[in-house]
């Protein structure tokens, strides 16, 4: 979690989560002495909290956490990882401003005084907390209103779509459905139709992420329209209607399963459409094809960038177009339904820089700009960071003999978990054979983590490595800790 984000945080569940942490590097037992001593407090401080760390595993109901004081020591254990975030986040969630912020990112109305007298606030306090918020929502152009005694997130609507996903999932990983208007069931009937997962195992470490991800913008989606708000198309998704015309009238996808207004059926088409594992099924397949046919103004676009990108970055074999073309479909389905989104302060993306390609790659995008400016409407920097995942991946890379097994958890798109793969492989190829095993992985990388760690429960064979998927100096020698702690651990 970011440091922006713990300044909402209240000041117990700060110290809380610092103290989970520290805990991550222990098996079976401390001194209160020594974890005191690093976490830089007193004892006393460190018992007030470590009873408040006992009475949130009761509350929360988790059974595979064992936690107790005994003779001046903690004893801890974890059993059950995906229960052990369900903790941090379950703690997390008692927080009142987070509280505040999913009511007012799902559309909530919130009254202040009533919010106050519920978390016994201050209005000094929640006044600074409020503008605490406010100034990490500038940065989306998002703002809180307050009329008649009542406070609403305002702003453009897919903008406050896209961050309330990043947030939630985020907040909710490992807990139970939060969204009390969605039936959790009718979402996922839907995501099996359209994504054909009758027979299909998603539910691994390499696909859950990217389904909940989907789960994650249907129900927001849901949600939000539920509530009276209303999503506005970019000009250019406007020009592409008879595509998202088609996929419903030939039920492609599914959208029957919801009361939608023409452009939030739509708006739910194109979200699928900018899904990169939707192209991996037999609907995606399909509905490649009905694009072929149709006279579609984003078709000579994207001919043309595929063709430009072959010519002046990295050669592309016409054999393998096919895998590849889902790829500059999404980059730039996202481009049209976020033109104005430029980062989350939840999800750090996957920012990889091949150096001797990036020169070449900004002039790339420059002349498609100037070719086709009605088609490239959102920041350049975000345009370049997605085909930097995409350069990444098409790059030869090549590695030495030493075998490890590595999964990710955490990326939300096939291309994400494949440029992954690459640069870690790359990266450490002169010492390891790293292979990528989602069943049974030696180490678990776990991406889009604000924090920098490495997590070992004796009773877990496997390794977690926490990065922030930037792949920065820090988040690189957190992966290199990792392999080379299990190394000493085999």
């Amino acid at each position: 979690m970011g440091s922006e984000l713990l300044q909402l945080y209240d000041p117990e569940i700060e110290r809380i989560i610092s103290i989970l942490n520290a805990l991550e590097h222990v098996e079976q037992e401390i001194s209160l002495r020594e974890l005191a001593h690093q976490l830089d407090m007193s004892e006393k401080t460190l018992l007030r909290y470590s009873e408040r760390i006992a009475f949130f595993i009761k509350q929360s109901k988790v059974a595979s956490i064992h936690f107790r004081l005994d003779d001046h020591f903690i004893k801890w254990e974890i059993e059950d990882i995906n229960e052990y975030r369900f903790l941090r986040n379950f703690i997390v969630q008692q927080c009142a401003v987070v509280q505040l912020g999913v009511r007012l990112i799902l559309g909530k109305r919130v009254n202040r005084i009533q919010f106050m007298d519920e978390f016994y606030l201050s209005d000094s306090t929640l006044k600074r907390r409020l503008s605490t918020m406010r100034k990490l929502l500038a940065s989306y152009a998002l703002t809180i209103k307050t009329s008649q005694g009542e406070l609403e997130l305002v702003g453009e609507e897919a903008i406050i779509r896209r961050l309330a996903r990043d947030s939630l999932m985020n907040l909710y990983e490992s807990s139970p459905w939060p969204f009390e208007l969605v039936d959790e069931q009718q979402v996922d009937q839907f995501i099996e139709e359209t994504f054909e997962l009758a027979e299909f195992k998603y539910k691994t470490a390499r696909e859950s992420e990217v389904i909940q991800t989907i789960k994650y913008d249907i129900a927001i989606q849901m949600t939000r329209v539920k509530l009276g708000y209303k999503v506005k198309l970019s000009s250019i998704l406007a020009q592409n209607l008879e595509l998202a015309d088609e996929i419903v009238q030939k039920q492609l996808i599914p959208t029957y399963h919801f009361r939608l207004s023409n452009t939030e059926h739509a708006y739910l088409v194109f979200q699928i459409l900018a899904k990169d594992f939707f192209y991996m099924r037999k609907k995606g397949e399909q509905v490649l094809q009905l694009m072929r046919k149709l006279p579609l103004p984003l078709n000579q676009f994207l001919q043309a960038a595929i063709t430009d990108f072959s010519n002046q970055i990295v050669p592309i074999a016409r054999s393998d177009h096919k895998e590849l073309y889902p790829f500059f479909i999404t980059i730039h389905l996202n481009d049209w339904l976020f033109p104005n989104w430029i980062n989350s302060i939840h999800y750090r993306e996957l920012d990889i820089r091949v150096p001797r390609l990036m020169s070449q790659l900004a002039n790339y995008l420059k002349k498609l700009e100037q070719t086709y400016p009605q088609h490239i409407i959102g920041p350049i920097e975000v345009l370049q960071r997605n085909y930097g995942k995409l350069v990444a991946y098409l790059t030869s890379l090549s590695f030495r003999e030493r075998k490890i097994n590595v999964g990710f958890y955490g990326a939300r798109t096939i291309l994400e978990i494949r440029t992954a793969e690459n640069i870690v492989r790359e990266s450490f190829s002169y010492l390891y054979n790293i292979s990528f095993d989602y069943d049974a992985p030696d180490i678990m990388i776990h991406l889009n983590q604000y924090e920098h760690r490495v997590s070992k429960q004796a009773n877990e064979k496997l390794i977690r490595c926490f990065v922030t998927s930037a792949f920065l100096v820090e988040d690189m020698s957190t992966i290199r800790q990792a392999l080379f702690d299990f190394f000493n651990k085999k």
